[in-house]
């Protein structure tokens, strides 16, 4: 008993730290670089008129975030050291820096640039490379991320190529770099770049007109009526979308409790079997880096065996074949 009722204190402290710590939110009056990349323009269009009756974001996001603002100025110092002990040197210059962009103001976009990555040339001179931006990951995401197209993996990151895309265009250069910092080691860091996307860029720019012109006609853009995009977002309450339109094609059941327990206990081990599989990814990488393959291994009570096995493969003609993938999502809570 005393245990949970101290366990409860600590939650309810950490909770009111956490909502304290969240930095407040006064309304949106521009276009900015971070959103628009989402896939619906009517969330946009929320953010700027109906910024204020978003819903909170759970205590765990709160202190991802909260966790980051930490990490971030030590990984930034680590850097700044590594760039002095690197050939050519580098630096990031310009942190915090608002774009100023006459194609952006009319646009209406605005943003703040993590920074600018200049290279020392031969004559000691620093030269800009491209904009970059500074993200701390979690270990296990951490040993995921190798290229461009594992960015564009995980929803939360699918920001972060459209809002470098424009600081790029803001600031004339024609070079993007995120770098990621292991949240485990704060020395361990990758550097995932890519040059200007015209195209992309083109493209933000067109979406920033239209959510400008539906604010002006105080007209909301058409709902997107996605589970997966709906279920979580901040202005479902209001939005409400239609996500059973069409009753030929889904079926509500309220009293299949086998069902309903098979869904919540799936809930409940998801993030253990995400992170299980993470971690067999990881660890084979890591085997791949550090040791020749086929040597059998023994660290501390684990025993690593190797077994060199031959496929045949026979040969198939083409064919079509149809198939059924589930997604499942948890509706957001009211």
């Amino acid at each position: 008993m005393e245990t949970n009722f101290t366990t409860e204190l600590l939650r309810q402290g950490a909770h009111t730290a956490l909502v304290k710590s969240r930095k407040a939110i006064t309304g949106f009056p521009t276009n900015r670089c971070s959103m628009l990349g989402d896939v619906c323009e009517r969330r946009l269009f929320y953010w700027r008129t109906e910024w204020d009756k978003a819903t909170s974001d759970k205590d765990s996001m709160l202190g991802i975030f909260a966790t980051g603002n930490i990490l971030e100025p030590v990984a930034e110092d680590n850097l700044k050291k590594i760039g002095n002990e690197t050939e050519p040197k580098f630096r990031i210059i310009g942190k915090q820096m608002p774009t100023k962009d006459n194609l952006f103001e009319k646009y209406n976009i605005s943003g703040t640039i993590d920074g600018i990555l200049q290279i020392q040339n031969a004559n000691n001179d620093w030269e800009n490379w491209g904009v970059v931006d500074i993200k701390t990951s979690n270990p296990n995401i951490f040993a995921q991320i190798k290229d461009i197209n594992s960015i564009k993996k995980y929803g939360y990151m699918r920001s972060y190529i459209p809002q470098l895309t424009l600081y790029s265009l803001a600031h004339n250069l024609n070079n993007c770099a995120l770098i990621f910092i292991n949240k485990a080691n704060l020395w361990d860091f990758k550097v995932i770049s890519w040059q200007l996307d015209y195209q992309l860029a083109e493209s933000l720019l067109q979406k920033a007109d239209r959510i400008n012109k539906a604010v002006a006609d105080k007209k909301p853009p058409p709902k997107i009526n996605s589970q997966t995009e709906c279920a979580n977002c901040p202005f479902f309450h209001i939005c409400m979308p239609d996500l059973i339109a069409d009753k030929d094609k889904i079926k509500i059941i309220n009293n299949d409790d086998d069902l309903y327990g098979l869904l919540a206990r799936r809930e409940q081990l998801s993030p253990a079997h995400t992170e299980y599989e993470e971690v067999c990814e990881e660890l084979d990488h890591y085997l791949k880096q550090n040791f020749t393959l086929g040597q059998n291994i023994i660290c501390a009570e684990y025993c690593i065996e190797w077994k060199q096995v031959e496929v045949n493969y026979k040969a198939k003609e083409a064919y079509t074949q149809t198939q059924w993938r589930k997604t499942i999502t948890k509706l957001k809570e009211e």
